[in-house]
């Protein structure tokens, strides 16, 4: 039976020759901050044929393959803190 110390050597070890063989995508990260969501949605699905891999409120998020691109949509933040200033 290996003690302690050889079974973390041995998973040191071979998580790092997993490392050196994986294949890493770059891909560009753009973050954006717009003031319509829906229509930029439809505008960013329609430029590169890809629909968003994630929505939420306020937020949506592209994984685009060609080229490689994560392209995250918001709503601008400027505008809610505006609305929250003229109601106090």
């Amino acid at each position: 039976m290996a003690t302690w110390a050889e079974s973390r050597y041995r998973q040191k070890s071979i998580s790092a020759k997993s490392k050196r063989w994986r294949t890493v995508t770059s891909r560009m990260q753009l973050a954006l901050n717009v003031d319509n969501l829906d229509e930029s949605i439809a505008f960013y699905s329609k430029l590169f044929n890809v629909e968003p891999a994630k929505i939420k409120p306020g937020y949506a998020n592209f994984a685009v393959a060609e080229p490689p691109l994560k392209l995250i949509l918001t709503v601008m933040l400027v505008l809610l803190f505006a609305m929250n200033a003229t109601a106090t």
